[in-house]
């Protein structure tokens, strides 16, 4: 072979080569994006419209970043046992990675660090005092509670009396709010009365006790006691609260319901997903994610933005 040809056939050769690894790095670039990532995500309550938003937005990253999602409920809301359960479960079961919304903040932290020793741990919507939580995806659960709070004093409280109920939960959302609103309420001397829920017999009596308001800090709360007024057809009894469901929706607009702040659940399920693929891939992620909020009234429930928020499937 004459050196001409040898070069020739070198050049062929050398250019086959770089199209050959182009390839190869375009086939591995795909089957990285197209990996699928096996993750668990354990709520705080039982099945039902309360975690639709949220569940939206999980389904639209598990679509986006191939995530392959076990969602998972509880039989008991805020069950602090049956989480536990779930969470060693699901870490033996193989899971990647773990998105919790924790039914407590300080009774899941010895399971929740014992699980983060094999799988990382994000958290949504309520969390754990433990570092071994690598983000939180929340609204400003107690700039809510401030928020409720001031619009409950715009709408007037001639008795200078509220009753809140359900605000004794154990998870971290719930009492930030509560600690948001219990500031401005006694800031203005307010007197707040407690119960652990709202029942027929408090409810006919409601009244008597010259209430200006009822008060409830998650949606289950919310749309339960919205339940119970329509059912023994209490009419003048404002009520507030914090959540979004299609039935909160449908109390609004029945005037059962007077205010309900929203948080961006979509966001919070969206992130919630991302944030575990992240961790799964060893990025750097953001140890706090805070979404938007709004405070929604039967007047301003229909504006395009707050439509997007408070109806899961809507706007």
């Amino acid at each position: 072979m004459t050196p001409k040809k040898l070069y020739q056939f070198l050049a062929v050769l050398f250019i086959f080569l770089l199209q050959t690894l182009a390839l190869v790095g375009i086939l591995q670039d795909k089957n990285h994006a197209q990996a699928s990532y096996a993750i668990s995500v354990i709520v705080r309550g039982q099945s039902g419209d309360n975690w639709l938003g949220i569940r939206q937005g999980i389904n639209q990253a598990a679509h986006d970043l191939h995530a392959n999602i076990t969602f998972i409920t509880l039989s008991e809301e805020n069950s602090l046992l049956e989480q536990k359960a779930l969470i060693q479960r699901e870490v033996a079961g193989g899971a990647q990675a773990i998105v919790l919304s924790a039914a407590s903040s300080t009774g899941l932290v010895r399971s929740v660090e014992e699980a983060a020793t094999q799988v990382p741990i994000v958290c949504i919507e309520s969390s754990i005092h433990s570092n071994a939580i690598l983000s939180y995806i929340s609204a400003n659960n107690y700039e809510m509670g401030v928020k409720l709070a001031e619009n409950i004093i715009t709408s007037g409280i001639p008795n200078g009396k509220v009753l809140l109920v359900g605000g004794d939960e154990a998870c971290s959302s719930i009492l930030e709010r509560r600690r948001g609103l219990l500031s401005v309420l006694k800031a203005k001397k307010i007197h707040i009365k407690e119960v652990n829920k709202m029942d027929a017999l408090l409810c006919s009596n409601l009244q008597a006790y010259n209430f200006d308001a009822v008060v409830t800090l998650d949606s289950i709360w919310l749309e339960n006691t919205a339940k119970l007024f329509q059912k023994n057809h209490i009419q003048g009894q404002n009520l507030f609260g914090i959540g979004a469901t299609n039935q909160i929706a449908y109390y609004m607009e029945q005037n059962i319901i007077c205010a309900t702040v929203v948080q961006n659940e979509f966001s919070i399920g969206y992130l919630g997903v991302e944030k575990a693929v992240d961790a799964i891939n060893r990025r750097r992620i953001d140890k706090i994610v805070t979404v938007e909020y709004r405070i929604i009234s039967k007047d301003n429930m229909y504006d395009t933005e707050n439509q997007r928020l408070l109806f899961p499937f809507g706007g």
